[in-house]
């Protein structure tokens, strides 16, 4: 018998720690090189910021005020990784290399496991959950920003928060504390742009709860989830003062203090990555008017954007969670803003004071509110199958993925074979079109 044919018989006998099994399985499955083969992470952050932080906590015991061999010197406290001083007993047993990467694998299993658990309290089945949640955990995003500290445990504490207001919400208050932990552990280990953010969806989320509670007359009682959630991200926030003070009083000393302001990166034009991530079609960026190039491609797949949409279609005909008009918010309010025709980029900018910048730093809660909204259709998909529509719609995507797949496979290799005369034609329009609106601007 193989070994898939024993996982899956050990699943049906135990269901609850067969998805603990496949999470394990896939992490490892995806990570063996680093966990088993002996490899390392090796990326301009990773290489210049986290392992000389490391190899200098490694050291010794406590947190040094200054690292002489680090960006031309610098204080180690301000930083997040300085708060791991307190686990540097681990390094007299495992190098910092094996640390780093033992943790990001862990922040990949959490955020699988805090997904899952989160999806399963939406009423949705194991296999559902366990969909929504690779969804999630395993988009571009996550993948491309995961091999940093602070992006891995802010990706991996989302679902976590959400899962906390949603416990609250049902009348389980002891949450309270979970979610002030883990405010606190994000921002002393978070991104801490991410963390705002959350903050911001966790109190839109609590208030959307609480309007749609039904738990007894009286303000108080109807919005106890929200108030109880202010006052874990207040708790939480107090935690960390000792972190964002420290912080604050050296921001004047940072670039990193402006250096987001003004920054723009809207939704990548190349729309066949949602398929292919790593197809390129060379210049279609830069030919449009309203999208730029923006290095970090959003793929999470074409299946959730299938299934979302296949719910839209039959939103009228099926009864999904009652969290669908939140989610379906909060994918626009995180998206959007990548699309400049939209100005909610500017809104958002001004509402901030500036400091908000680089879009694409939204995108970490559109892509959960997106396996949010795939596992409700995808929980759905026998109800929506009996829908007349469902046949039409079905054609459509066949069509719409082969005519993608068709017209790009055609620009590669027009690209291949005329390429000279493509990028005569290009340089032409550029210079034409173009060069008036950029001469004289900063690279």
């Amino acid at each position: 018998m193989s070994f898939f044919s024993h996982f899956y018989r050990f699943w049906l006998k135990h269901k609850k720690l067969g998805v603990l099994a496949l999470f394990i399985f896939a992490v490892m499955g995806i990570f063996w090189p680093i966990v088993f083969g002996g490899r390392a992470i090796v990326n301009y952050p990773t290489l210049y910021h986290q392992y000389p932080s490391l190899a200098f906590l490694s050291k010794g015991p406590g947190t040094p005020l200054w690292d002489p061999f680090l960006l031309g010197g610098y204080p180690p406290y301000v930083g997040e990784l300085s708060y791991l001083a307190p686990f540097s007993l681990i390094f007299k047993y495992f190098n910092f290399l094996e640390v780093f990467n033992l943790s990001i694998v862990l922040g990949f299993f959490l955020a699988l496991l805090f997904s899952y658990i989160f999806f399963r309290n939406l009423s949705l089945s194991r296999a559902v959950s366990s969909f929504a949640a690779f969804t999630y955990s395993f988009s571009h995003l996550n993948i491309s920003w995961g091999s940093l500290i602070i992006f891995n445990v802010s990706f991996w504490l989302v679902p976590l928060l959400f899962l906390a207001v949603l416990k609250i919400s049902s009348g389980k208050k002891a949450y309270f504390w979970a979610g002030a932990g883990a405010v606190a552990l994000g921002w002393y280990l978070g991104f801490g742009e991410f963390q705002i953010y959350t903050i911001f969806a966790l109190l839109a989320f609590s208030l959307f709860l609480s309007i749609r509670s039904e738990s007894g007359r009286g303000l108080l009682r109807r919005f106890s989830a929200a108030i109880y959630t202010v006052g874990f991200i207040a708790v939480g926030t107090f935690l960390a003062l000792p972190r964002l003070v420290t912080a604050y009083n050296f921001l004047g000393y940072s670039v990193r203090a402006a250096g987001a302001k003004g920054e723009t990166s809207f939704l990548n034009l190349n729309l066949a990555k949602a398929i292919f991530p790593y197809l390129n079609i060379p210049f279609i960026e830069k030919l449009s008017p309203l999208i730029s190039n923006s290095p970090l491609e959003l793929y999470v797949g074409i299946l959730p954007w299938l299934l979302v949409g296949l719910l839209f279609l039959g939103i009228r005909k099926v009864k999904v969670h009652g969290t669908f008009p939140f989610f379906v918010i909060l994918l626009a309010v995180s998206y959007l803003p990548m699309i400049r025709v939209s100005h909610l980029f500017d809104l958002i900018y001004k509402l901030t004071f500036g400091v908000f910048g680089g879009s694409w730093k939204l995108a970490f809660l559109g892509n959960f509110s997106l396996s949010v909204l795939a596992g409700l259709g995808l929980q759905k998909i026998e109800d929506l199958r009996r829908q007349n529509f469902f046949p039409k719609f079905a054609n459509v995507c066949k069509y719409l993925v082969g005519g993608i797949i068709a017209f790009f496979i055609a620009l590669q290799i027009a690209f291949r074979l005329f390429r000279n005369s493509i990028l005569a034609v290009l340089n032409n329009l550029f210079a034409e079109r173009f060069y008036d609106q950029t001469a004289g601007k900063a690279l």
